[in-house]
């Protein structure tokens, strides 16, 4: 087949239903509301952002979590490994898919605290109390990002 006959496929900003900037979505309720109710069943959780580039790429919107690791581990009765340990007291910023990787917590505990996260961010998601035009415009879904210590401008300094 010649190169000339192969489809042309859309570029990924494309798949994006409806743009927003971080600024904008903070502004929207069902955000806030998501923010407020997981700040409050994981208060190891401190923070709840969006990264600018994953918003304009994806229509999926990935929250990340600025945490605090030692309640992290603190409420699930375990201790942060002495690896990081030293890097997040060093004040290293840490980007970490998975936080359950900064202790001995295995992935299965990890497993069942990412579902209750997930289902928090759902039951705000499907509430059918919140208006419609309360909602995250586009339909846009959201799910969990990475989660991060000792976040600030610029690339981390370590990403796992």
């Amino acid at each position: 087949m010649p190169e000339s006959d192969f489809p042309s496929w859309p570029s990924d900003k494309s798949y994006v239903t409806h743009r927003l900037s971080p600024e904008e979505l903070y502004d929207v309720y069902t955000f806030k509301l998501i923010k407020r109710v997981l700040k409050k069943r994981f208060p190891w959780i401190k923070d709840v952002f969006v990264k600018r580039e994953d918003l304009e790429k994806y229509n999926l919107i990935f929250l990340n979590f600025n945490i605090d690791p030692y309640e992290f581990a603190k409420k699930y009765n375990h201790e942060v490994k002495d690896m990081f340990d030293r890097l997040i007291k060093d004040g290293q910023y840490l980007d970490i898919s998975h936080p359950h990787l900064l202790t001995d917590m295995t992935y299965e505990e990890w497993s069942s605290i990412r579902r209750q996260m997930k289902g928090a961010i759902n039951d705000v998601m499907d509430n059918p109390s919140v208006p419609r035009e309360y909602k995250i415009p586009g339909d846009r879904g959201v799910d969990t990002g990475t989660f991060t210590m000792n976040r600030r401008e610029g690339s981390p300094d370590f990403i796992l």
